[in-house]
């Protein structure tokens, strides 16, 4: 049994794992709920999923609002200055 949906044909890959990247990242922000950082305080979870996190908000695409994401990212970028010097630098 697939825990997965099946892609259809008429629809790009790339949006097949948008929406997965999607679902995952809801999980996140419902984990996020009245907490500042994934695990409560700054911990090698927020290390970990920092340069993924980045990664979705800098890409080209339309994303649901999370706000509890879109926080932890701001708060990211903005008390841990090896995130925002190292990890939330510019794609190319």
């Amino acid at each position: 049994m697939s825990v997965r949906p099946r892609p259809s044909a008429t629809t790009p890959p790339t949006a097949h794992a948008r929406d997965a990247a999607e679902r995952l990242w809801a999980m996140v922000d419902r984990q996020l709920a009245g907490r500042d950082y994934v695990a409560g305080g700054f911990s090698l979870a927020d290390i970990a999923l920092g340069p993924y996190l980045h990664r979705w908000f800098a890409l080209p695409i339309e994303r649901a609002p999370m706000p509890n994401l879109e926080a932890w990212y701001a708060r990211l970028r903005e008390r841990h200055p090896g995130f925002a010097t190292h990890v939330a630098v510019e794609m190319r």
